[in-house]
Protein backbone atom coordinates (compact mmCIF):
# COMPACT_ATOMS: atom_id res chain seq x y z
CA UNK A 1 0.00 0.00 0.00
CA UNK A 2 2.93 2.07 0.70
CA UNK A 3 4.41 1.53 -2.22
CA UNK A 4 0.59 2.64 -4.29
CA UNK A 5 0.59 5.55 -2.16
CA UNK A 6 3.91 6.77 -3.33
CA UNK A 7 2.95 6.12 -6.94
CA UNK A 8 -0.12 7.87 -7.32
CA UNK A 9 1.24 10.63 -5.58
CA UNK A 10 4.09 10.23 -8.27
CA UNK A 11 1.69 10.14 -11.21
CA UNK A 12 -0.36 13.47 -9.77
CA UNK A 13 2.91 15.21 -9.34
CA UNK A 14 3.44 14.25 -12.96
CA UNK A 15 0.21 14.85 -14.27
CA UNK A 16 0.40 18.35 -12.82
CA UNK A 17 3.65 18.96 -14.64
CA UNK A 18 2.27 17.46 -18.20
CA UNK A 19 -0.66 19.76 -18.14
CA UNK A 20 0.83 22.73 -16.68
CA UNK A 21 -2.28 22.46 -13.97
CA UNK A 22 -0.43 24.66 -11.38
CA UNK A 23 -3.60 25.66 -10.01
CA UNK A 24 -4.53 23.76 -6.46
CA UNK A 25 -8.00 22.71 -7.86
CA UNK A 26 -6.88 21.24 -10.72
CA UNK A 27 -4.34 19.72 -8.71
CA UNK A 28 -7.50 18.33 -6.01
CA UNK A 29 -9.27 17.07 -9.37
CA UNK A 30 -6.67 15.40 -11.01
CA UNK A 31 -5.78 13.59 -7.21
CA UNK A 32 -9.55 13.03 -6.80
CA UNK A 33 -10.00 10.69 -9.49
CA UNK A 34 -7.36 8.53 -7.90
CA UNK A 35 -9.93 7.72 -5.29
CA UNK A 36 -12.63 7.43 -7.77
CA UNK A 37 -10.41 5.29 -10.16
CA UNK A 38 -9.56 2.74 -7.00
CA UNK A 39 -13.00 0.30 -7.23
CA UNK A 40 -13.14 0.29 -11.44
CA UNK A 41 -8.66 -0.82 -11.11
CA UNK A 42 -9.96 -3.61 -8.70
CA UNK A 43 -12.49 -4.81 -11.19
CA UNK A 44 -10.28 -4.25 -14.08
CA UNK A 45 -7.73 -6.59 -12.53
CA UNK A 46 -10.16 -9.64 -11.08
CA UNK A 47 -11.69 -9.31 -14.54
CA UNK A 48 -8.25 -10.01 -16.04
CA UNK A 49 -7.75 -13.33 -13.86
CA UNK A 50 -11.56 -14.20 -14.47
CA UNK A 51 -10.45 -13.38 -18.80
CA UNK A 52 -7.75 -15.26 -18.67
CA UNK A 53 -8.33 -18.33 -16.10
CA UNK A 54 -11.44 -19.11 -18.55
CA UNK A 55 -9.42 -18.40 -21.72
CA UNK A 56 -7.07 -21.29 -20.00
CA UNK A 57 -9.85 -24.23 -19.36
CA UNK A 58 -10.71 -22.92 -15.51
CA UNK A 59 -14.26 -22.58 -14.27
CA UNK A 60 -16.14 -19.65 -12.43
CA UNK A 61 -16.60 -20.42 -8.75
CA UNK A 62 -16.86 -16.95 -7.21
CA UNK A 63 -15.49 -13.23 -8.15
CA UNK A 64 -15.25 -10.62 -4.96
CA UNK A 65 -14.98 -7.07 -4.57
CA UNK A 66 -14.25 -6.08 -1.28
CA UNK A 67 -16.76 -8.04 0.58
CA UNK A 68 -19.21 -8.57 -1.85
CA UNK A 69 -18.71 -11.61 -3.62
CA UNK A 70 -20.85 -13.31 -6.15
CA UNK A 71 -20.57 -16.62 -6.43
CA UNK A 72 -22.52 -19.66 -8.39
CA UNK A 73 -25.03 -22.03 -6.37
CA UNK A 74 -27.53 -24.54 -7.47
CA UNK A 75 -26.91 -23.08 -11.33
CA UNK A 76 -27.24 -19.78 -10.03
CA UNK A 77 -25.37 -16.78 -9.68
CA UNK A 78 -26.08 -15.30 -6.05
CA UNK A 79 -24.45 -12.38 -3.99
CA UNK A 80 -23.12 -13.29 -1.00
CA UNK A 81 -20.73 -11.17 1.84
CA UNK A 82 -16.70 -12.09 2.22
CA UNK A 83 -13.62 -10.24 2.91
CA UNK A 84 -9.95 -12.02 3.23
CA UNK A 85 -7.63 -9.28 5.20
CA UNK A 86 -5.06 -8.19 2.58
CA UNK A 87 -6.95 -8.10 -0.62
CA UNK A 88 -9.55 -5.78 -2.37
CA UNK A 89 -11.00 -8.25 -4.21
CA UNK A 90 -10.53 -12.10 -5.62
CA UNK A 91 -11.90 -14.00 -8.41
CA UNK A 92 -11.49 -17.62 -7.80
CA UNK A 93 -11.60 -20.18 -10.48
CA UNK A 94 -11.71 -24.16 -10.24
CA UNK A 95 -9.11 -25.65 -12.71
CA UNK A 96 -9.74 -28.37 -15.61
CA UNK A 97 -9.61 -31.64 -14.49
CA UNK A 98 -6.65 -33.50 -14.79
CA UNK A 99 -4.09 -36.24 -13.84
CA UNK A 100 -0.89 -33.95 -14.02
CA UNK A 101 -2.17 -30.90 -12.45
CA UNK A 102 1.51 -29.87 -12.40
CA UNK A 103 1.21 -29.33 -16.42
CA UNK A 104 -2.45 -27.86 -15.95
CA UNK A 105 -1.82 -23.86 -16.91
CA UNK A 106 -1.12 -21.50 -14.39
CA UNK A 107 0.61 -18.42 -15.87
CA UNK A 108 -1.93 -16.60 -17.27
CA UNK A 109 -4.92 -16.82 -14.41
CA UNK A 110 -2.50 -15.40 -12.02
CA UNK A 111 -1.09 -12.79 -14.88
CA UNK A 112 -3.94 -12.04 -15.92
CA UNK A 113 -5.07 -9.36 -13.07
CA UNK A 114 -1.69 -7.19 -13.50
CA UNK A 115 -2.12 -7.82 -17.36
CA UNK A 116 -5.23 -6.09 -17.31
CA UNK A 117 -3.94 -3.18 -15.30
CA UNK A 118 -1.66 -2.36 -17.70
CA UNK A 119 -3.57 -2.81 -20.93
CA UNK A 120 -5.59 0.18 -19.15
CA UNK A 121 -2.56 1.78 -18.89
CA UNK A 122 -1.84 1.56 -22.35
CA UNK A 123 -5.15 2.68 -23.45
CA UNK A 124 -5.50 5.72 -21.35
CA UNK A 125 -2.49 7.19 -21.00
CA UNK A 126 -1.92 8.00 -25.34
CA UNK A 127 -6.00 9.47 -25.07
CA UNK A 128 -5.12 11.34 -22.05
CA UNK A 129 -2.39 12.87 -23.97
CA UNK A 130 -3.65 13.58 -27.03
CA UNK A 131 -7.21 15.49 -25.46
CA UNK A 132 -5.93 19.14 -24.73
CA UNK A 133 -8.98 20.09 -22.27
CA UNK A 134 -7.62 18.97 -18.55
CA UNK A 135 -10.98 18.48 -17.09
CA UNK A 136 -11.35 15.68 -19.86
CA UNK A 137 -8.01 14.45 -20.07
CA UNK A 138 -7.41 14.14 -16.04
CA UNK A 139 -9.52 11.01 -15.27
CA UNK A 140 -7.82 8.60 -18.45
CA UNK A 141 -4.59 9.79 -17.39
CA UNK A 142 -5.05 8.97 -13.70
CA UNK A 143 -6.50 6.08 -15.08
CA UNK A 144 -3.35 4.84 -16.62
CA UNK A 145 -1.54 5.90 -13.65
CA UNK A 146 -3.71 3.62 -11.75
CA UNK A 147 -3.13 0.22 -13.99
CA UNK A 148 0.77 1.39 -13.82
CA UNK A 149 0.12 1.11 -10.39
CA UNK A 150 -2.25 -2.16 -9.87
CA UNK A 151 0.19 -3.79 -12.45
CA UNK A 152 3.74 -2.74 -10.40
CA UNK A 153 1.86 -3.75 -6.92
CA UNK A 154 0.81 -7.05 -8.80
CA UNK A 155 3.42 -8.18 -10.51
CA UNK A 156 6.62 -7.31 -8.89
CA UNK A 157 6.82 -10.60 -6.43
CA UNK A 158 6.04 -9.10 -3.08
CA UNK A 159 4.57 -11.76 0.30
CA UNK A 160 3.13 -9.72 2.90
CA UNK A 161 -0.37 -10.47 4.25
CA UNK A 162 -0.73 -12.40 1.04
CA UNK A 163 1.67 -13.54 -1.96
CA UNK A 164 1.09 -11.39 -4.72
CA UNK A 165 0.59 -12.37 -8.02
CA UNK A 166 3.87 -11.86 -9.42
CA UNK A 167 5.21 -14.06 -6.39
CA UNK A 168 2.57 -16.41 -7.20
CA UNK A 169 3.84 -16.88 -10.79
CA UNK A 170 7.56 -17.01 -9.66
CA UNK A 171 7.18 -19.65 -7.05
CA UNK A 172 5.46 -22.06 -8.95
CA UNK A 173 7.46 -21.60 -12.26
CA UNK A 174 10.71 -22.74 -10.15
CA UNK A 175 8.64 -25.58 -8.12
CA UNK A 176 6.23 -27.96 -10.09
CA UNK A 177 5.25 -29.60 -6.86
CA UNK A 178 3.99 -25.98 -5.61
CA UNK A 179 2.06 -25.81 -8.98
CA UNK A 180 0.32 -29.47 -7.87
CA UNK A 181 -0.50 -27.78 -4.20
CA UNK A 182 -1.69 -24.88 -6.24
CA UNK A 183 -4.07 -27.18 -7.93
CA UNK A 184 -5.34 -29.50 -5.28
CA UNK A 185 -6.16 -25.65 -3.49
CA UNK A 186 -8.36 -24.16 -6.23
CA UNK A 187 -10.00 -27.91 -6.77
CA UNK A 188 -10.78 -28.26 -3.68
CA UNK A 189 -11.85 -24.60 -3.31
CA UNK A 190 -14.20 -25.31 -6.39
CA UNK A 191 -15.86 -28.64 -5.36
CA UNK A 192 -16.82 -26.94 -1.45
CA UNK A 193 -18.55 -24.30 -3.44
CA UNK A 194 -20.46 -26.48 -4.94
CA UNK A 195 -21.59 -28.07 -1.60
CA UNK A 196 -19.02 -31.24 -1.17
CA UNK A 197 -17.32 -32.01 2.14
CA UNK A 198 -13.37 -32.59 2.66
CA UNK A 199 -14.67 -36.21 3.42
CA UNK A 200 -16.37 -36.23 0.02
CA UNK A 201 -13.42 -34.95 -2.12
CA UNK A 202 -11.10 -37.89 -3.58
CA UNK A 203 -7.76 -38.67 -1.67
CA UNK A 204 -5.87 -37.56 -4.70
CA UNK A 205 -6.44 -34.00 -3.06
CA UNK A 206 -4.82 -34.13 -0.68
CA UNK A 207 -1.19 -35.66 -1.29
CA UNK A 208 1.67 -34.46 -2.84
CA UNK A 209 4.45 -36.05 -4.80
CA UNK A 210 7.50 -37.49 -2.34
CA UNK A 211 10.03 -34.92 -3.46
CA UNK A 212 7.58 -32.14 -2.88
CA UNK A 213 8.90 -28.68 -1.90
CA UNK A 214 8.48 -27.20 2.07
CA UNK A 215 6.05 -24.54 0.07
CA UNK A 216 4.03 -27.35 -1.31
CA UNK A 217 3.89 -29.24 1.63
CA UNK A 218 2.69 -26.16 3.77
CA UNK A 219 -0.06 -25.03 1.23
CA UNK A 220 -1.10 -29.19 1.28
CA UNK A 221 -0.70 -29.04 4.89
CA UNK A 222 -3.41 -26.89 6.12
CA UNK A 223 -5.79 -28.57 3.44
CA UNK A 224 -5.09 -32.35 5.80
CA UNK A 225 -5.36 -30.16 9.33
CA UNK A 226 -9.04 -28.86 8.20
CA UNK A 227 -9.68 -32.70 7.20
CA UNK A 228 -8.42 -34.00 10.26
CA UNK A 229 -10.82 -31.35 12.21
CA UNK A 230 -13.58 -32.24 9.92
CA UNK A 231 -12.88 -36.32 11.17
CA UNK A 232 -12.98 -34.64 14.74
CA UNK A 233 -9.59 -35.53 14.97
CA UNK A 234 -8.16 -32.78 17.01
CA UNK A 235 -5.00 -33.88 18.81
CA UNK A 236 -3.64 -34.98 15.28
CA UNK A 237 -4.48 -31.70 13.75
CA UNK A 238 -3.46 -29.55 16.70
CA UNK A 239 0.59 -31.33 15.84
CA UNK A 240 -0.51 -30.95 12.17
CA UNK A 241 -0.58 -27.31 12.40
CA UNK A 242 1.83 -27.13 15.21
CA UNK A 243 4.46 -28.05 13.23
CA UNK A 244 3.49 -25.75 10.23
CA UNK A 245 4.03 -22.72 12.34
CA UNK A 246 6.98 -23.89 14.00
CA UNK A 247 8.69 -24.53 10.86
CA UNK A 248 7.67 -21.04 9.30
CA UNK A 249 5.82 -19.80 6.28
CA UNK A 250 6.49 -17.09 4.00
CA UNK A 251 2.60 -16.24 3.92
CA UNK A 252 1.46 -14.42 7.40
CA UNK A 253 -2.23 -15.16 6.30
CA UNK A 254 -1.49 -18.67 6.53
CA UNK A 255 0.43 -18.37 10.08
CA UNK A 256 -2.18 -16.24 11.15
CA UNK A 257 -5.32 -19.00 10.31
CA UNK A 258 -3.06 -21.65 11.34
CA UNK A 259 -2.74 -20.25 14.81
CA UNK A 260 -6.26 -19.86 15.33
CA UNK A 261 -6.89 -23.75 14.46
CA UNK A 262 -4.23 -24.75 16.52
CA UNK A 263 -5.92 -22.82 19.62
CA UNK A 264 -9.23 -24.45 18.59
CA UNK A 265 -7.75 -27.54 18.63
CA UNK A 266 -5.94 -27.56 21.18
CA UNK A 267 -9.04 -26.04 23.30
CA UNK A 268 -11.13 -29.24 22.24
CA UNK A 269 -8.57 -32.02 23.05
CA UNK A 270 -8.40 -29.97 26.66
CA UNK A 271 -5.85 -27.60 27.19
CA UNK A 272 -6.19 -25.14 30.31
CA UNK A 273 -6.95 -22.00 31.12
CA UNK A 274 -3.08 -20.92 31.21
CA UNK A 275 -2.21 -22.66 27.93
CA UNK A 276 -5.27 -21.06 26.03
CA UNK A 277 -4.40 -17.63 27.78
CA UNK A 278 -0.92 -18.02 26.04
CA UNK A 279 -2.62 -18.92 22.79
CA UNK A 280 -4.55 -16.18 22.56
CA UNK A 281 -2.10 -13.64 22.68
CA UNK A 282 -2.30 -10.41 21.08
CA UNK A 283 -1.28 -11.16 17.32
CA UNK A 284 -4.06 -13.50 17.44
CA UNK A 285 -7.11 -11.43 19.17
CA UNK A 286 -6.25 -9.18 16.35
CA UNK A 287 -6.39 -11.64 13.79
CA UNK A 288 -9.97 -12.75 15.30
CA UNK A 289 -11.48 -9.00 15.29
CA UNK A 290 -10.59 -8.97 11.56
CA UNK A 291 -11.87 -11.82 10.54
CA UNK A 292 -15.08 -12.72 13.19
CA UNK A 293 -17.25 -11.00 10.93
CA UNK A 294 -17.12 -13.07 8.00
CA UNK A 295 -15.33 -16.43 8.97
CA UNK A 296 -17.48 -18.93 10.45
CA UNK A 297 -14.48 -21.01 11.87
CA UNK A 298 -13.77 -17.72 13.80
CA UNK A 299 -17.53 -18.42 15.33
CA UNK A 300 -16.32 -21.70 15.79
CA UNK A 301 -13.17 -20.55 18.14
CA UNK A 302 -15.26 -17.87 19.84
CA UNK A 303 -17.53 -20.48 20.88
CA UNK A 304 -15.30 -22.73 22.44
CA UNK A 305 -13.54 -19.93 23.96
CA UNK A 306 -16.31 -19.05 25.79
CA UNK A 307 -17.65 -22.14 26.68
CA UNK A 308 -14.39 -23.22 28.24
CA UNK A 309 -12.23 -20.54 29.31
CA UNK A 310 -14.68 -17.75 30.65
CA UNK A 311 -17.13 -20.67 31.13
CA UNK A 312 -20.29 -18.27 30.07
CA UNK A 313 -22.61 -20.98 28.09
CA UNK A 314 -24.95 -17.99 27.45
CA UNK A 315 -21.70 -16.13 25.16
CA UNK A 316 -21.56 -19.29 23.60
CA UNK A 317 -24.47 -19.63 22.56
CA UNK A 318 -24.69 -16.25 21.47
CA UNK A 319 -21.53 -16.92 19.29
CA UNK A 320 -23.20 -20.32 17.91
CA UNK A 321 -26.25 -18.16 16.77
CA UNK A 322 -24.11 -16.07 14.53
CA UNK A 323 -23.03 -18.98 13.53
CA UNK A 324 -26.22 -20.62 12.36
CA UNK A 325 -27.33 -16.81 10.83
CA UNK A 326 -24.74 -16.97 8.59
CA UNK A 327 -25.71 -19.96 6.44
CA UNK A 328 -28.05 -17.63 4.31
CA UNK A 329 -24.61 -15.30 3.26
CA UNK A 330 -21.90 -17.74 3.40
CA UNK A 331 -19.98 -18.29 0.43
CA UNK A 332 -18.73 -21.46 0.29
CA UNK A 333 -21.28 -24.28 0.87
CA UNK A 334 -19.09 -27.14 1.88
CA UNK A 335 -16.93 -25.21 4.08
CA UNK A 336 -19.65 -24.06 5.84
CA UNK A 337 -20.97 -27.33 6.07
CA UNK A 338 -17.97 -28.38 7.28
CA UNK A 339 -17.78 -25.89 10.16
CA UNK A 340 -21.14 -26.55 11.06
CA UNK A 341 -20.79 -30.00 11.88
CA UNK A 342 -18.03 -29.40 13.92
CA UNK A 343 -19.39 -27.09 15.84
CA UNK A 344 -22.30 -29.34 16.46
CA UNK A 345 -19.77 -31.93 17.54
CA UNK A 346 -18.58 -29.83 19.91
CA UNK A 347 -21.76 -28.71 21.54
CA UNK A 348 -23.12 -32.37 21.72
CA UNK A 349 -19.70 -33.21 23.69
CA UNK A 350 -20.03 -30.34 26.27
CA UNK A 351 -24.04 -30.58 26.88
CA UNK A 352 -24.98 -27.67 24.94
CA UNK A 353 -28.05 -29.66 22.95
Amino acid sequence: MLVGFALGIAGGIVLIKVLDAHSLIKALYAMLWLFILFLPSIIIHEGGHYVMGRLTGYKFVSFRIGSNTWVKQDGKLVRRKFKLAGTGGQCLLMPPESDTPEDVPFFWYNFGGGFFNLLTALICIPIGLLINNFWVSAPFLMFGIMGIMFGIMNLVPLSTTVSNDGMNILRMMRDKSLRTAFYNSMAVNGMQSEGAMLSDISERYFVLPEDASKDAVDMNMLLNAQRLEERFQFREADEMLSRFINDGSKVQLYISEAKCERMFCRMAHGADKSEIESLYDKEVKDYVKLTEKFFVTRRKLLYLYDLLYKEDREAAEKEYQKAVDMKGSYPNIGEYKTEMLILEHIRNEHGMK
